[in-house]
């Protein structure tokens, strides 16, 4: 009745809210296809993973939702063990040579998964680019952090140190921050990501010390641009009598009509691309 249903042998079931909506959604990692469960809020779930693009078809023994690119959205890292469908069957003996169950050493080993949570009810698998599928071995949990670690409150993060430029990122847009300073680093612009975090109250005091230090200054949000947080931190500046080049990324004051949320921040300047040409451009104003 709960529409929870394993049509293949189940190893462990991770509990969490994965799309935000404050429900504990159902992650359960299988010998096979593994299934993504979403709560609907009615004592029923919806299996999502085809949606989601959230399978892994391997031998997973372990799942954790945990924010890497520190965007306010939780990511799904998958810890895969061997290549058991290979071989089924294998015969496996102990030392006194009687037959016996065959252990991991037997089989190949296969890297870990890693799903980037793109903050639309999809996910998107960086194990590449993360360079988590160079790594093998018959992993059987994901480690984290024995203890929950206080974030206090109007407390930014610097996730990336630079002097030509600050990104000060809000939200959903830290992980495209972080990739738009990498690609302008070949260029010889070292730009500084912050991740804002919260945007009141403001940590004045970090970016008031990057503004004064940064020439070039690029605020982000994925929101309303009118009496957002882009202009809560200019206002910042100027109260603190800062000058500074700056420019506000964020939804333009207009109807955003319905699609795929990609090509939307695409074309209003917030993604990768987007991001460095707004910076590149800041940089370039001030050398004419």
């Amino acid at each position: 009745m709960a529409g929870l249903v394993a049509d293949v042998p189940a190893v462990e079931g991770t509990w969490l809210s994965g799309d935000g909506d404050g429900w504990i959604d159902l992650y359960i990692t299988n010998l096979g296809s593994n299934q993504l469960y979403r709560n609907r809020g009615d004592g029923t779930f919806e299996d999502v993973t085809a949606d989601a693009k959230a399978d892994d078809p391997r031998w997973s023994t372990c799942a954790a939702f945990v924010d890497y690119d520190r965007d306010g959205d939780l990511d799904l890292y998958v810890s895969n063990y061997v290549d058991f469908e290979t071989d089924p069957e294998r015969e496996c003996y102990a030392s006194s040579s009687a037959r016996d169950f065959c252990g991991p050493d037997a089989y190949t080993p296969v890297p870990d998964r890693m799903f980037r949570n793109r903050g639309d009810g999809t996910f998107e698998d960086v194990s590449v680019a993360a360079g988590i599928n160079k790594e093998f071995g018959a992993g059987f949990g994901v480690p984290l952090d024995p203890e929950l670690k206080v974030i206090p409150i109007g407390e930014s993060e610097l996730l990336r140190d630079g002097d030509d430029a600050v990104i000060v990122a809000y939200g959903t847009l830290v992980h495209p921050a972080l990739e738009a300073a990498a690609e302008l680093a070949p260029e010889g612009i070292s730009a500084a990501v912050l991740n804002a975090r919260f945007a009141k109250p403001l940590d004045v005091a970090r970016i008031e010390a990057l503004a004064r230090r940064c020439p070039a200054l690029v605020t982000l949000e994925e929101a309303a641009a009118p009496g957002g947080f882009g202009a809560a931190v200019l206002e910042a500046l100027s109260a603190a009598g800062i000058g500074v080049r700056a420019r506000c990324l964020a939804i333009p004051d207009q109807v955003v009509g319905h699609g795929d949320p990609g090509a939307a921040r695409r074309s209003f300047g917030l993604d990768r691309a987007g991001i460095a040409r707004a910076v590149l451009e800041l940089i370039q104003s001030g050398e004419r």
